[in-house]
């Protein structure tokens, strides 16, 4: 799977690899060019080792909103 972000990124899966949509367990063969998913995991050199990977149906209304500034983690 390859992400399209400000840069691309990989995702690599493995057997310990967690899939899911919107309504049941999913799987790799789910995902479809252009559907949009939410990755977890960890990065490294433009890879990212997936935890999770969770699909959305191709009618799901998804809006992406950014966090204020204000909704940063504070230091106290």
């Amino acid at each position: 799977i390859t992400i399209k972000t400000d840069k691309n990124l990989a995702v690599s899966t493995t057997d310990q690899t967690v899939f899911k949509n919107d309504k049941e367990d999913g799987s790799l063969s789910d995902i479809k060019i252009g559907q949009k998913i939410i990755v977890t995991g960890v990065e490294k050199n433009n890879i990212i080792k997936a935890s999770l990977v969770y699909t959305f149906s191709s009618s799901s209304n998804i809006k992406v909103k950014v966090a204020s500034p204000s909704a940063t983690l504070k230091k106290k």
